[in-house]
């Protein structure tokens, strides 16, 4: 499913930019798809340091790490999955899978909201991995899933 309110934007930002013929078009987005995928692998790179900075607090039994596991008891209750903005993210999973080369959950939550949304954003993945819209590959990259076609979002 493309997203034709997003080609036409490009084409117009081409043009401004004086790029006018379809090659030209096409290697500007060759150039921007390279670039997201070199801010994807800073964000995987950073989101593995902290695994690894948490690995050391989790070494000295830091008070820290029982704030971070009491929190996440909470997060059910921010998990309203009937709540139009929960809605909202789910499609927004949906359409940066159509448009943005394959990338992990973690490239999801800085795209769409960063840290102050991480949890509903890693709830809305969740959902719709479950409901098979969407599934993770060998490498944890999320892909459309068997029931792509018929989601509803």
């Amino acid at each position: 499913m493309s997203n034709p309110e997003f080609i036409s934007n490009f084409i117009v930002d081409c043009t401004v930019k004086g790029i006018s013929n379809a090659n030209g078009i096409c290697n500007e987005a060759i150039k921007e798809i390279e670039e997201c995928n070199e801010f994807l692998k800073k964000v995987d790179s950073i989101r593995s340091r902290k695994e690894n900075l948490m690995d050391v607090l989790r070494n000295f039994n830091h008070s820290s790490i029982k704030k971070l596991r009491a929190g996440k008891e909470d997060v059910q209750e921010l998990l309203n999955e009937d709540s139009d903005e929960f809605l909202d993210i789910m499609k927004q999973v949906c359409e940066k899978i159509e448009t943005c080369p394959p990338m992990k959950a973690s490239g999801f939550v800085e795209l769409l909201g960063g840290m102050e949304q991480h949890a509903q954003i890693y709830g809305a993945i969740k959902k719709l991995g479950a409901k098979g819209i969407i599934k993770r590959d060998a490498e944890a990259f999320l892909l459309k899933g068997d029931n792509w076609e018929s989601r509803k979002l």
